[in-house]
């Protein structure tokens, strides 16, 4: 598994679930304010496929496959217990590898470790043909900092409970761009679709969050919908893999759970569609055909426009072809990690080319195939896109919409041995004893010669 699965997934989790506030502009930190990496420099793993250009000799050397998926995790539980955590992301930069902010500690040590308390100190070096100074670190793909003057109790219990996340606490004073300030209580998201959840579930195991899977999300039923009441409990409705022709039995029911989904992107509120999703509601040659998809369609481009109004899978799927937009974006923050396009029932997509169409005017493609590239020929001639968004009917007052190309971009498997996978598993268990709202369950399980894995079930949303 690759970075791309966080940007794409557990960002548009926190980002679009998580109260923020906009911001935008520099703040001062003091001495004493927690760091956490979002780069293979300081938060590495063992994923190959990274650029080198960005890693040098100071880089941590400890790799942990963990740390860098949990951070999301760690930063969605903090927010749920009412620590804000500020998002750093440098609004100008002119790549989505560059650095997000620096720390200079000269003449000694910027940050150390969180856990170890060991001081980190780089040395002078060159990166990327920019020169860095000794004694300063830098921090790429969107770092989070909690504030000194938050971190009570319950954050620093939080903090230590995360302990693969990789965590620097900052030695001197600094300043960071903050681009959003995530705080207040997370909302569930709806998600459609009961056979896909199997996608949501290993991206919430890959950031620590499985086990409070009934609180991050529901899965909603076509009356929901229907009735219109989708808006009074949630904000952000999410798609993984939901084509409406077999979700929805009836013609008639389709055409209302269509309409009942526009309305409320229309009303402000947010969707995220993956694969198959995007057919049903711009239709495309291979899917999503439909009349309800015609007469309530076309978020991102437009609804009058004759389905199909999407064309799909004959990109390059080959990351030589891929170019990113947006570059200071909280949805393309890579750090030199490189995105695999992957596959399902739509590898990519593009507005459809007999129309011609085009998208609506908000919306921005986000990671696509260079114009003109692949397919070769025309350079005016727009290639296929792997992730974009914008606003239904391209209005600054409605929804953001977002669009991703593949079917799954992580799973969790058992490991046998080094380099093995094992097989899935399912533990059914059933408590003798009712279980009363507001009362939780916990679970540990041993495996191997030293693991554990530990799960607390919650009745509702009530947090211990």
């Amino acid at each position: 598994m690759n970075k791309i699965t966080t940007i794409l997934i557990v960002f548009w989790l926190m980002a679009l679930t998580i109260p923020q506030v906009a911001d935008a502009s520099p703040k001062s930190f003091a001495a004493g304010s927690i760091i956490v990496p979002m780069d293979p420099c300081w938060q590495p793993n063992r994923d190959k496929a990274v650029d080198s250009t960005f890693l040098h000799s100071s880089c941590d050397t400890n790799p942990n496959d963990r740390g860098l998926f949990q951070a999301y995790g760690m930063v969605y539980t903090l927010v749920r217990q009412g620590v804000p955590v500020y998002w750093i992301i440098d609004a100008q930069k002119s790549s989505p590898n560059a650095i997000d902010f620096t720390i200079n500690g000269d003449p000694g040590a910027p940050v150390k470790k969180y856990a170890s308390g060991a001081s980190v100190n780089p040395s002078a070096r060159t990166v990327d043909g920019e020169r860095l100074a000794a004694h300063v670190i830098e921090y790429r793909g969107g770092p989070f900092v909690i504030n000194v003057k938050d971190l009570n109790a319950k954050a620093t219990d939080l903090l230590d409970g995360y302990g693969n996340v990789k965590k620097h606490v900052a030695l001197v004073d600094f300043s960071a761009p903050v681009e959003k300030v995530l705080a207040d209580m997370p909302p569930k998201i709806a998600v459609l679709g009961q056979g896909a959840t199997d996608v949501l579930r290993d991206y919430l195991i890959m950031s620590g969050l499985g086990y409070q899977s009934n609180l991050v999300y529901d899965i909603v039923q076509p009356a929901q919908i229907i009735d219109g009441t989708l808006a009074d409990d949630y904000q952000l409705f999410w798609a993984p893999h939901w084509i409406v022709e077999d979700e929805v039995a009836s013609q008639d029911d389709r055409d209302k759970v269509m309409a009942g989904l526009r309305n409320f992107l229309e009303a402000g509120n947010s969707a995220f569609l993956e694969c198959a999703s995007l057919e049903s509601v711009e239709g495309s040659p291979r899917g999503g055909v439909d009349q309800s998809t015609q007469k309530h369609g076309g978020w991102l481009t437009k609804k009058d426009w004759e389905i199909p109004r999407i064309e799909t899978n004959a990109g390059g799927q080959d990351r030589k072809y891929v170019v990113f937009e947006d570059h200071g974006s909280f949805l393309t923050q890579c750090a030199s990690w490189t995105y695999d396009p992957k596959g399902g029932h739509v590898h990519n997509f593009r507005p459809d080319q007999d129309g011609p169409y085009l998208y609506n005017d908000s919306v921005t493609r986000f990671v696509h195939d260079e114009d003109g590239a692949f397919p070769p020929g025309n350079p005016n001639i727009p290639g296929f896109d792997y992730y974009v968004g914008g606003r239904i009917n391209g209005s600054p007052t409605q929804g953001f919409v977002s669009y991703l190309a593949g079917h799954k971009y992580g799973k969790c498997q058992g490991r046998t041995a080094e380099g093995e996978t094992g097989s899935d598993f399912v533990l059914d268990l059933k408590l003798k004893k009712a279980v009363n709202n507001g009362d939780y369950v916990d679970l540990t399980v041993h495996y191997g010669e030293d693991e554990t894995l530990k799960a607390r079930y919650f009745v509702n949303e009530t947090v211990a």
